[in-house]
């Protein structure tokens, strides 16, 4: 029994691990392989391991990589994703709240415009408090309960909605000079994170 739980916990961390390689989270991958291997070792050897210097050790280092994660690799802590947030919701103020219709929005768009300038002036603090939901979890939370916490999360399946991004593509699609300021300034991070051309 105590081989299968060990084999799970370490397929569990190598799932999460290429999960994040894929999304391009290299050191949340590294904390979680490195948390499966932790608690295959916990489940293979009984508690006791707990207590020797290569688990505590490996804990800390579990501990010090997603934290790394959290700080290099979530949307709280993207300053440029932040300020793209920001000038999107720049972009739209002028269009949602002026008399007339200047780009000739339909009223579909015109709805979407206003929906995606109040969640772009609310995605930052969004981002930012599951940021840190994020890293309290990586300061408090050990290699196992670290893979069960992430567990639970995949299997809930509530991922936070990007509506800011969403809304932009596709305001994007139909009036891109709309844009064009924004565009221009973040052109290479766009281009990092899939959405111009998308």
């Amino acid at each position: 029994m105590r081989f299968f739980s060990a084999t799970a916990a370490l397929l569990v961390g190598l799932g999460f691990a290429i999960r994040d390689i894929v999304g391009g989270a290299p050191f949340g991958a590294a904390a979680f392989l490195l948390c499966g291997l932790l608690a295959a070792a916990t489940l293979t050897f009984g508690f006791g391991v707990r207590k020797e210097l290569f688990w505590e050790l490996g804990a800390a280092a579990c501990g010090a990589l997603a934290l790394t994660h959290v700080l290099f690799e979530t949307p709280g802590f993207d300053a440029e994703r932040q300020q793209f947030q920001l000038d999107v919701y720049a972009a739209l103020v002028t269009p949602a709240v002026m008399d007339g219709n200047a780009w000739e929005l339909s009223q579909d768009d015109r709805k979407l415009v206003v929906a995606t300038m109040l969640e772009c002036a609310t995605q930052g603090s969004a981002d930012l408090l599951q940021s840190a939901v994020e890293a309290n979890g990586a300061i408090h939370l050990g290699p196992e309960t670290s893979l069960v916490d992430a567990s639970i999360k995949a299997l809930d399946g509530k991922t936070p909605p990007e509506r800011c991004l969403s809304g932009f593509k596709t305001l994007y699609k139909s009036h891109p000079l709309m844009f064009v300021g924004v565009t221009n300034k973040h052109r290479g991070w766009m281009a990092k994170h899939g959405i111009l051309g998308s």
